[in-house]
């Protein structure tokens, strides 16, 4: 019997020929011994050996992309679609980049790969050998290109093998170079075919230069399949006899079958086969037994053990030869045998492998006899390999260690690293199941090593391969290199900087354990965690210029510190500048700011700046006073009032701390008047209504401010306000003029003793007043006041003298469309947040100004709100940055007029200065000087219902018996009506004003006060008559006179007409007012555009004209009268006039 070690007597050389591999597949890793066979099977799955004469492809390689052709550029070099400069790979699609570690970091060696070197996709693929049915696990690191340049942020990848397809995605947000972070993926196939197609593609879905980053890419062969015996399908047919099938053998059992040879003549052969078909591809391993028994001489037998594909051998190997030449001339009682364990490696399915067994005998007395006995498959194992230390840092020793699983595993383990053996680590056997590997002193090459276990098998257990271990193996610990330095940052108001950085790039062959920011000055440190590429510096003071440096640390010491940091200045939050006004003298100013979370001990600063274009301060900026505390007020405001600040000069603040600023400028603002109410207007030119020319310079300096101006007036002006830049061309911004009469008094005239009256404020806030079909533009289009319209063809200049009417009073441009256009009288412009009562509070109008007792601070600020909009009497709202002008009357007005500038949608600019013009006329009212109306004391008498109003000293030249007449007449008309009769001929006051009005015919204001002086002693009667309900006019506009009020209807205007009346009636009604008594009997009025208005009250009426008119009249009355006091007024006819306009 022969020892099982002696089973491969051949050399290794014609175990190659019969495997058909070349010899540098497998170099190194033949064994002598009785390792050599079980090796056999081991090897046929590391090299993907297939059988002679059948083309293959080649095992998979390079899958870390370490292999390859790389142009001079140190980071990356674009491989386009055919390209094979990957060693085993091909671009299949598209354009890749190859990269080294000068683009980032890779997972694995020095260079990966990005799948989208331009466009929107990009593939690789590798072809590599597989065994049909056997089960493969693909291993790779998947990443993506993380510049934030190139969308999208997640990265597509799809991998395709042997019908197989599988999508991954990446997300690169938070990824840097050099931390990409890699993730490792997986996945199974079964091959379908001698050789398989591994495809990587990654498809963006828009042109980009960043798809996903790939690297690491392994295949495996997992559990190596093992044939199995099946049955005993063809038996051979012996010479002479059959054999006898002793059993089939199935799955791990055993087939057995016996023969004999008898041969009457000399020189015969017979052959039998015992074989099977394999039913899936793999490796197949038999264990066999074989007993012969020879008789007579020359007697001979042998076993080869054979695969056959397509009727053609494959693969054989003779297992066992004998012959027996003792000439006994019988068959021996005895024998000898052979046993062992074949391998078949890489049978296909469908393959026939079996043995041949071959006998002959040359002795016609002689005769051949034996026994096969075979056991197929072996029970499969699994190996893993581990190591001592994982990094290992050069030079240390080492310890791998197998460890293999299956049925009380025997034999031995081999050791590679990448492919060949490690020395002393050859064949080491299993003790128990592991397997030791020591190496003193490992000089294995960075950065790291695979590393293989190979367990040779046994008569049960098959041989396995490990999984690679990837040993990882670093240089000798040294500190790191210094950290690369990003950023300092630190926001405003706080005094914590931010500091940024990037690992260093060494480590120094251990792994970092923190890091250490340091600043300078001040020597400042603050530690952060290994992981960390940012920290904070706090305690930093406001003012002072920063740099920080970053240290990284390891288990052997301190890195260098880096480059410093870009330099930063902690800020405190600057002041908000409020106001700045100058003082009337232009040589100081008055400043209010307000501090925001000022550090202890600091001060506002006030400077003055050259230029401060929209709020930003710019030129020569210089510190003008002292220095004023910033803590002076709990809420945070300053006040302060330095020197050497001239009129519009820009105004900015500062924080300070020991004279050093530590805050930005605040936003700058003109030194200006404090003009940004009407409460607070800047007077233009002489507080006087002398006619003349007088203008202010000024800047709207913020969002939605105004500016406020007043001038004085005189009745009967014509007031021209223009509005332009400096010098008199564009607008600054885009302002809007308005002009206004006198707010105050309208103001005052409605605190009065009921100045909630219910009739007064629905007539002055009816919407109508200003809404855009009161002022469309077809109401004033230039149709309507064009020259034609105005012509001297029209006024003769007989009957209206050329300096009276000039051209310039009804030009077109007084009534251009622009002027009252839709935009100029829209709904914005007197909304209510304009003239709110929020706008004008009652804070800004004490109550020291407006005793409690009487008005209630609501009475107050809507008095205050409403009186500017019932004092608008003229806008221009061109849009746009053109000069504005108004050209307004002031009537019977006098006192104070207005003028408002306000930026449209806010706008404003403190880059150049407006410029409002005021030109006032000369008036007709200049000898007007007694302008002053007498107090009444209310009258006693009481019951009084009518007030009988006339001026005896008014009808001079009539006959004394008319005279008489009418005053008999009036007498019994008052007793009649409850009356009381008042002849103003008694009064002096009247009398005076009348002489005045009669000097100043052409001045209406003269006959106005008049009126008013009259007005007084009607209203005189009203305290102590409740039940008055008449006035009663006795006399024309000589005796008692109508109140005059401009005619603002824009259609028939009493000016177009040849009044039929002399003296101051003519005047007026040339001059275009309309005459009206109804203010006698009114006790409210209403303030419209230029005027005020009474709301009916009491009835009024006139007798009219002479003293025999007036006696008539009331003679053709008194029965009527008569009937009404006693209960029954019954009219015997009645008349009803209209007016077509009406």
């Amino acid at each position: 019997m022969l020892e099982k070690k002696h089973r491969w007597a051949q050399p290794k050389t014609q175990v190659h020929r019969d495997l058909g591999l070349p010899r540098r597949c497998c170099r190194g890793l033949w064994m002598d011994g009785s390792g050599g066979i079980a090796m056999k099977r081991i090897l046929s799955a590391l090299c993907a050996l297939g059988f002679a004469g059948v083309a293959f492809a080649a095992p998979f390689q390079n899958g870390s992309f370490e292999a390859g052709t790389l142009t001079a550029d140190p980071c990356n070099v674009s491989l386009a679609s055919g390209s094979t400069a990957i060693t085993g790979w091909t671009v299949v699609q598209g354009d890749i980049d190859y990269l080294t570690t000068s683009c980032w970091t890779p997972s694995d060696g020095t260079r990966s790969l990005d799948l989208v070197g331009s466009g929107s996709i990009g593939a690789i693929q590798q072809t590599f050998d597989t065994i049909p049915g056997a089960t493969y696990q693909v291993s790779f690191d998947l990443a993506g290109n993380p510049s934030t340049f190139f969308p999208p942020v997640i990265k597509p990848l799809t991998v395709t093998v042997a019908g197989t397809t599988n999508n991954y995605t990446f997300n690169t947000t938070g990824k840097t170079p050099t931390a990409m972070g890699w993730a490792t993926q997986t996945f199974t196939f079964v091959a379908n075919g001698p050789t398989a197609t591994i495809n990587f593609t990654s498809n963006v879905g828009t042109s980009s230069f960043a798809g996903a980053a790939l690297d690491n890419v392994s295949v495996v062969q997992l559990n190596p399949w093992t044939g199995s015996a099946g049955s005993v399908t063809n038996q051979g047919v012996p010479i002479g006899s059959a054999p006898t099938v002793v059993s089939n053998g199935t799955a791990g059992a055993a087939a057995e079958f016996t023969y004999q040879t008898v041969n009457s003549f000399c020189c015969h052969t017979g052959n039998w086969t015992f074989n099977t078909t394999a039913a899936t591809d793999g490796d197949v391993s038999l264990n066999w037994t074989y007993a012969g028994y020879h008789g007579t001489c020359q007697a001979t037998a042998s076993l080869t053990a054979y695969v056959r594909r397509l009727g053609v051998d494959v693969y054989t190997a003779p297992l066992y030869s004998a012959s027996d030449s003792s000439c006994s001339g019988a068959l021996p009682s005895g024998g000898f045998g052979q046993y062992g364990e074949v391998d078949l490696p890489s049978v296909l399915a469908g393959d026939e492998y079996g043995f041949r067994m071959t006998a002959s005998n040359f002795d016609s007395n002689g005769g051949v006899g034996g026994r096969l006995t075979v056991t197929t498959g072996t029970s499969p194992t699994t190996t893993a390999v581990g190591s001592s230390a994982n990094p290992i840092i050069l030079p240390s020793p080492i310890t791998f260690t197998a460890t293999v699983t299956g049925s009380t595993p025997t034999g031995e383990v081999t050791f590679t690293q990448e492919g060949r053996e490690i020395q002393g680590c050859i064949a080491a056997p299993l003790v128990g199941n592991t397997a030791v590997c020591f190496v003193p002193d490992w000089f294995g090459g960075l950065p790291s090593r695979t590393i293989l276990a190979l367990y040779s098998g046994d008569s049960v257990n098959a041989g396995s391969v490990s999984a690679p271990l990837t040993q990882v193996i670093n240089a000798a610990i040294t500190p790191p290199s210094a950290p690369i330095i990003g950023s300092a940052t630190v926001p405003t108001g706080s005094q914590t900087a931010t500091i940024t950085w990037a690992p260093p790039a060494s480590n120094g062959g251990s792994p970092i354990t923190g890091y250490t920011i340091t600043s300078s000055p001040g020597g400042l440190t603050q530690s952060a965690a290994a992981g960390a590429t940012s920290g904070t510096v706090s305690g930093l003071s406001f003012g002072t210029s920063y740099t920080f440096t970053v240290t990284a640390t390891n288990v052997a010491g301190i890195s260098a510190p880096s480059n410093p940091s870009n330099s930063v200045t902690p800020k405190a939050f600057a002041p908000t500048l409020i106001l700045a006004n100058e003082d009337t003298s232009g040589t100081f100013a008055t400043v209010i700011g307000r501090v925001n979370g000022a550090p202890p001990g600091a001060s506002v600063q006030t400077v003055v700046t050259a230029s401060c274009n929209a709020g930003v301060p710019g030129g020569t900026v210089a510190p003008v006073g002292s220095p004023v505390s910033a803590s002076q007020n709990p809420d945070g405001y300053v006040k302060t009032t330095p020197s050497g600040v001239t009129s519009a000069q820009f105004v900015a603040l500062q924080l300070t701390q020991a004279g050093v600023p530590i805050s930005d400028f605040s936003a700058c603002l003109p030194s200006l008047s404090n003009n940004d109410f009407w409460t607070t207007a800047l007077l233009v030119g002489p507080d006087s209504a002398a006619s003349g020319s007088s203008s202010a310079n000024d800047y709207v300096d913020a969002p939605g401010k105004a500016r406020w101006y007043k001038f004085k007036v005189a009745p009967g002006q014509q007031i021209s306000v223009s509005l332009t830049g400096i010098p008199p061309n564009a607008l600054p911004a885009d302002y809007d003029l308005a002009v206004f009469k006198d707010i105050g008094a309208a103001f005052t005239a409605q605190l009065d003793s009921d100045p909630l009256a219910l009739t007064k404020l629905s007539a002055e806030f009816a919407p109508s007043t200003f809404s855009p079909s009161t002022f469309s533009p077809s109401t004033f289009s230039p149709s309507t006041f064009s020259p034609s319209t105005f012509s001297p063809d029209a006024f003769a200049p007989s009957t209206f003298s050329p300096s009276t009417f000039s051209p310039s009073t009804f030009s077109p441009s007084t009534f251009s469309p622009s002027t009252f256009s839709p935009s100029t009288f829209s709904p914005s412009t007197f909304s209510p947040s304009t003239f709110s009562p929020s706008t004008f509070s009652p804070s800004t109008f004490s109550p020291s100004t407006f005793s409690p007792s009487t008005f209630s601070p609501d009475i107050i600020s809507t008095a205050f709100s409403s009186a500017q909009t019932r004092s608008l009497i003229g806008v221009s709202a061109t849009a746009g940055t053109v000069n504005e002008s108004v050209v307004v009357d002031s009537w019977n007005n006098n006192g104070y007029f207005y003028a408002r500038v306000t930026g449209r949608n806010g706008a404003f600019s403190t880059s150049g200065q407006l410029k409002l013009s005021v030109t006032k006329s000369a008036t007709s009212c200049a000898n007007v000087s007694d302008t002053t109306l007498s107090p009444r004391n209310a009258v006693t008498a009481t019951g009084i219902t009518t007030v009988i109003l006339t001026d005896t000293s008014s009808f001079a030249g009539y006959i004394a018996g008319d005279m008489a007449l009418m005053n008999g007449n009036l007498a019994v008309l008052a007793a009649s009506t409850g009356g009381a009769i008042v002849d103003v001929a008694n009064d002096l006051r009247v009398q005076q004003l009348k002489t005045q009005a009669a000097a100043n015919a052409a001045c209406p204001f003269a006959t106005n006060l008049v009126a008013e002086e009259i007005k007084g002693i009607v209203d005189s009667y009203r305290q102590n008559n409740p039940g008055l309900r008449f006035v009663v006019i006795a006399g024309g506009d000589d005796v008692i006179p109508f109140f005059r009020y401009p005619d603002q209807t824009m259609l028939g205007q009493e000016s177009d007409y040849v009044p039929p009346v002399t003296g101051t009636s003519d005047a007026s009604l040339r001059g275009n007012f309309v005459l009206s008594q109804d203010a006698y009997g009114s006790k409210t009025r209403i303030s419209l555009r230029t005027s005020d208005y009474p709301v009916p009250g009491l009835a009024v009426g006139r007798l009219v004209k002479t003293p025999a008119e007036i006696a008539g009249m009331i003679d053709a009355a008194l029965p009527y009268l008569m009937t009404y006091n006693n209960g029954a007024l019954q009219p015997g006819s009645s008349l009803m006039t209209g007016y077509d306009f009406l």
